[in-house]
């Protein structure tokens, strides 16, 4: 997945989700140090922190963020068991660092990365927690079975993207069985920028875990070619479109519903979405702009069972009204929630896809 759009996404999931600290994880090679870099750029805070830089078979450097100073804060010895934890920690010259780093008036701190050198020192850990009282962090994890990491990954003022899967257990329902009455023909097969309107929401779920369910036969043979998964049916109620999407992806955690009438959607606000949704467990997320809700939400596997049973003329908001203390909102641009309903909808949203 393109770094850029999701450090995009990650920020505007963060910054909507009420939490003090963003932490990202993942093993080896799956992007960490490169999205702390892009996050700590788009934060803008005036931090304090540092950075730790392990050089194969020889050494483990301590840098400080902001005077730039480094300090070798351990060293490789072979003789230490096992086959990854090969460092050797100079605990007295590490604490003295973090110490002389972390210790200030400053609001924002960034740490880049605790390993399991840090894991051990029970010193260490009471200073993180002690800044974490005190500061707002962004700081990369490595991703370790160990107690410190999953203390860590477990708080509740902790936003968490692992990067070895961040959308791991969501799933998106692509909606796509309406009729198109005020249209006066199926709106999803209308060509829009160049294409049918319907394969702007495929687009904007590519690599996800993914469903379209349609009334349309033009549209499933569309999703068979795109080896997309797809139920055809014949309901005419909304319910069942809903409901059989449920069932279609009964294993994931949280499940979003998209709609395909919303061409200036964007996979960055449903990227966002998803990443909100998995860090507020339990809760309902919907984008809104303004005091506007709109489309996509995404459900908790807590409403699940309510969802399979909805009553013809009921929708999601019959859920959400249910459940009103747990909505969450995530603020998209105003032209996203936009919809086509008309035959003149098509030319006021392409304008706008012009001239943003």
């Amino acid at each position: 997945m393109d770094l850029s759009l999701l450090s995009k996404a990650v920020l505007r999931a963060f910054e909507n989700s009420g939490k003090r600290h963003l932490i990202l994880t993942g093993s080896r090679g799956s992007g960490k140090t490169s999205m702390y870099s892009l996050l700590k750029n788009a934060l803008q805070w005036d931090f304090c922190g540092y950075s730790t830089c392990a050089v194969p078979r020889s050494h483990v450097v301590f840098r400080d963020t902001l005077t730039e100073k480094e300090t070798v804060i351990a060293a490789f010895d072979d003789a230490l068991p096992g086959r990854d934890h090969k460092m050797r920690l100079n605990e007295t010259a590490f604490f003295r660092c973090v110490e002389e780093t972390l210790n200030n008036n400053k609001l924002f701190a960034v740490i880049d990365e605790i390993g399991y050198l840090e894991a051990e020192l029970p010193d260490f850990q009471m200073l993180l927690r002690k800044t974490m009282s005190e500061k707002r962090l962004l700081m990369t994890l490595r991703k370790e079975n160990l107690p410190l990491m999953r203390e860590l990954l477990s708080r509740q003022d902790v936003f968490c993207v692992d990067l070895d899967d961040p959308f791991a257990g969501a799933g998106c329902v692509i909606m796509a069985s309406g009729a198109g009455k005020r249209f006066g023909s199926n709106k999803l097969l209308h060509d829009f920028a160049g294409q049918p309107l319907f394969t702007r929401i495929l687009a904007a779920t590519k690599g996800l875990c993914r469903v379209s369910v349609t009334r349309h036969s033009e549209i499933a043979v569309h999703c068979k070619e795109q080896d997309i998964p797809c139920i055809l049916h014949e309901d005419p109620e909304r319910v069942a479109t809903i409901r059989l999407g449920v069932e279609a992806l009964p294993s994931c955690d949280t499940l979003t519903f998209c709609p395909s009438d919303q061409p200036l959607l964007t996979r960055e606000t449903l990227i966002a979405l998803l990443l909100l949704g998995k860090n507020l467990p339990g809760c309902i997320c919907r984008v809104k702009h303004g005091n506007t809700p709109g489309a996509p939400v995404l459900f908790p596997k807590e409403c699940f069972y309510e969802l399979t049973n909805l009553l013809p003329g009921e929708s999601g908001k019959t859920v959400m009204r249910r459940h009103a203390d747990k909505v969450r909102y995530l603020a998209a641009g105003e032209e996203e929630l936009y919809d086509i309903d008309t035959p003149e909808d098509p030319v006021k949203l392409l304008e706008l896809l012009k001239n943003p």
